[in-house]
């Protein structure tokens, strides 16, 4: 990862004249990261052990049982939570009724996520599955029977939230995901893939996927591997297991010429 510096003149000076913008190697201070999980997998405890202060954009409900925890005591940790109009068979929930709402809740989310990214040292989104259910909902009305023609303006606007996130080089970023069963002839084949925006990880710095082991027991049974990386290609496939999935250890990876101290 590169980071633009101060622009310079090439060539000359005057009207007319581009300016280039030279890069840094230094590495960034923050990471943009997607986890993908199935529930209760660890995706969650991982992002608490990102530095504080920290902000949580809950949209699934996923804190409790696992922010009371000892270690994360110390921590700042705030917390928005969202409710999703999440069906139109609810009372009063009329399908114009539950567009306008998404509408409401996705304003509110849109506005304190960037104001968390200027204040903060990490923001979490969890998930980012209910949050793509949550602007498809606002700007389409509804989650399925969708023409392709239609994602295009919601793709974008869903997008420019990872860019602002990227643009900026102090606060980590975490969306966490949940993961669907892939089918084929209607038959599960064993697999899974993420459930939300499909393209956010052309967008991401890293990709982690989380793993459980049952034959294990207690901590041990959790597991992270580095699926995909744009900022250093030789730590894809790197694994963490148990006490090692941090996100100091895992930042310290992606970068090695930093120190796990350097993300705490």
């Amino acid at each position: 990862m590169t980071i633009p510096t101060n622009p310079v003149r090439i060539g000359g000076v005057g009207p007319g004249v581009i300016e280039y913008k030279r890069v840094s190697q230094e590495p960034p201070k923050r990471l943009v990261l997607s986890v993908d999980s199935p529930p209760k997998w660890g995706k969650t405890h991982f992002c608490l052990t990102a530095p504080d202060p920290i902000a949580v954009h809950n949209l699934d409900l996923g804190l409790e049982g696992v922010v009371e925890a000892e270690e994360f005591k110390s921590k700042e940790i705030y917390v928005f939570d969202y409710q999703i109009p999440m069906s139109a068979t609810l009372p009063g929930s009329e399908f114009s009724g539950m567009a306008d709402a998404a509408q409401k809740v996705w304003k509110e989310y849109v506005r304190n996520f960037r104001d968390s990214l200027s204040k903060m040292r990490t923001v979490v989104v969890d998930t980012g599955s209910e949050a793509w259910q949550l602007v498809r909902l606002a700007r389409l009305g509804k989650l399925t029977s969708v023409l392709p023609v239609q994602y295009t303006a919601v793709n974008a606007e869903f997008r420019q939230l990872t860019q602002i996130a990227l643009s900026q080089n102090v606060c980590n970023v975490i969306f966490t995901h949940k993961v669907k069963d892939v089918y084929k002839d209607d038959k599960k084949t064993g697999e899974v893939e993420r459930a939300g925006f499909g393209e956010i990880e052309y967008d991401v710095q890293t990709v982690l996927k989380a793993s459980r082991d049952y034959a294990k027991t207690g901590v041990d049974q959790f597991g992270l591997e580095i699926a995909a990386c744009r900022a250093n290609l030789s730590a894809t496939g790197k694994r963490f297991v148990g006490a090692d999935c941090t996100f100091a250890k895992v930042a310290a990876a992606i970068y090695p010429s930093t120190t796990e101290e350097t993300w705490k």
